[in-house]
């Protein structure tokens, strides 16, 4: 009788193990499990995609697509499989659980009977006081013990069957994206094809593929047409941030009477709130604002309403734009300078007129002097466009022997240009925990929703019934789980925003001579005031 407990206890003590080692060996993450597939399939597809929003070959669009819905369904396979692994995985769980909770079942109702025997014995021999009391009394702990191994087995069962439920939500949600991914992917590809035979049928040579594909038709959007643009001058002013992004993104641009009808083009790589002003007596035909980040912009004119084109990659929305007409420059000599321009011409069917480009500004001027272009200047960057008798006419100047640097040529702009770019990636991944952040801040207000509902009615039942109080353990249980996801989240943005400060500090370090003239400059106007 001594040794019952002990069997009891080895036995239970196996199914937690058998159960255990069940789960452990199908217990591959749902979600990293997808994400290597995408990640395989993302490097994969990046090896075949170059991209070029300028591309006018719908051939190669279409490719683009077919390749995206390539993806997308090797996505929905990986999402499809995670979801059946994690069915099998409950599956086997269960019937884990059952079997262990049978032999439970078996186990006890032995030791119930046993007890019972004991009692009837007792009962007809009439010796309460005889030593077969200590023989009730020990198969009365016998189980008792067995029913405490139970509760124990019931734990770790709920905490195994917590983690499947989450796996299974994640894998649902999973599916659901690639699901949505792969039907968006199949609608491009179906409106690039359709472009593609609206352009065969308009241009009439179907069999024949034109020299040249029509210009991105989006004037449309603003009811406008090249030729409305046929006698205007353009005017383009690049930077890659605002002077002072960090307390405002704004820059002033001042448009000054000009001498033809415009159109003036902003661009930028980083967000831009752009305050134009247009002198009465400015005939702008149209505005375009392009960039990478979202572009905004307000117009302030005493003349008729001017249209505006907005170009920028991703919109306030945060979401990009799908017709992949986007650039961006701050220098006229630059593959961006050249990709800007060429696609400036194939919307407006214009050459630069004046361009200023610049790392970043407050306030900006348009008189059609500043940033003046040649004509060499103005059509270089688009091929085919520029005669050999205008290339003659305006040679390039070599610079004198006097001008060389001992520094490799390009070193300085370079390492400015990796300082701007480093703070371009952390703005935008302390935007991504930020949002992170957010979200766990909602799941954690649904919970404490939850945990008080389960708080009350305990409370009003006046009782604590096991399966109430077992899901208050678990909403509590996710509580500190989401509180600890939170606090790993904000110790990433922490250290984002301090990389983001030495980035600056770097920045401005560089900028240290024209930050001091500037200060003694306006000291100097200062002291000139009466």
């Amino acid at each position: 009788m001594n040794r019952i407990p002990i069997r009891i206890a080895a036995y239970l003590s196996f199914c937690i193990l058998l159960a255990a080692q069940g789960h452990a060996q199908e217990s591959d993450s749902v979600p990293i499990y997808i994400d290597s597939i995408k990640s395989d399939s993302k490097t994969s597809l990046s090896q075949q995609l170059v991209p070029d929003p300028l591309a006018s070959d719908l051939d190669s669009e279409i490719k683009k697509a077919e390749l995206l819905m390539k993806l997308k369904q090797d996505e929905l396979q990986a999402a499809q499989s995670a979801a059946a692994l994690v069915d099998k995985k409950m599956q086997n769980f269960e019937t884990k659980r059952s079997e262990a909770f049978a032999s439970h079942d078996k186990r006890r109702q032995a030791l119930l009977d046993r007890l019972r025997d004991i009692e009837d014995e007792i009962a007809q021999n009439d010796s309460v006081g005889s030593p077969m009391g200590n023989v009730i009394q020990s198969a009365k702990n016998n189980l008792q013990s067995h029913d405490q191994a139970k509760k124990k087995l019931d734990e770790s069962f709920d905490s195994m069957l917590l983690e499947l439920r989450q796996d299974e939500t994640q894998s649902r949600l999973a599916l659901r994206q690639a699901e949505t991914e792969l039907e968006f992917a199949k609608l491009q590809l179906a409106s690039v094809k359709k472009e593609a035979d609206r352009r065969k049928k308009t241009s009439g040579t179907a069999a024949k593929k034109p020299e040249k594909d029509a210009p991105p038709e989006v004037l449309s959007d603003v009811d406008l047409a090249q030729e409305d643009l046929a006698d205007c001058q353009m005017h383009i002013v690049g930077l890659y941030r605002a002077a002072d992004d960090r307390s405002s993104d704004e820059v002033f641009v001042d448009v000054k009477p000009l001498d033809h009808p415009s159109v003036i083009v902003v661009s930028s790589y980083m967000e831009v709130l752009w305050r134009i002003r247009i002198a009465k007596d400015s005939d702008v035909k149209l505005v375009i604002a392009t960039g990478y980040f979202a572009q905004d912009l307000t117009l302030t004119t005493d003349s008729k309403q001017v249209p505006v084109l907005n170009l920028s990659y991703f919109r306030q929305d945060k979401q990009p734009q799908r017709r992949g007409l986007w650039a961006y420059a701050y220098s006229w000599t630059t593959d961006e300078g050249r990709k800007m321009a060429r696609m400036l011409y194939d919307i407006t069917g214009l050459t630069a007129s004046s361009f200023q480009g610049m790392e970043s500004a407050r306030l900006v001027q348009i008189d059609g002097v500043r940033g003046k272009l040649t004509n060499r200047q103005a059509k270089e960057p688009i091929p085919g466009l520029l005669t050999d008798a205008e290339r003659m006419a305006e040679p390039v100047e070599f610079p004198d022997e006097a001008d060389a640097s001992d520094s490799p040529p390009g070193k300085v702009e370079s390492d400015i240009d990796e300082l701007y770019a480093a703070e371009a990636s952390a703005k935008i991944a302390i935007r991504k925990t930020q949002d992170k952040v957010a979200e766990i801040r909602e799941q954690l207000e649904n919970i404490d929703t939850e945990i008080g509902d389960l708080t009350r009615q305990l409370t009003g039942s006046g009782k604590q019934d096991p399966a109430t109080v077992d899901q208050l353990r678990q909403a509590v249980r996710k509580q500190f789980q989401l509180r600890q996801q939170e606090q790993e989240q904000r110790v990433q943005t922490a250290g984002m925003k301090l990389q983001l400060v030495e980035i600056r500090r770097m920045l401005r370090q560089r900028d240290e001579d024209t930050i001091v003239d500037r200060t003694v400059q306006a000291i100097l106007d200062r002291r000139r005031e009466p």
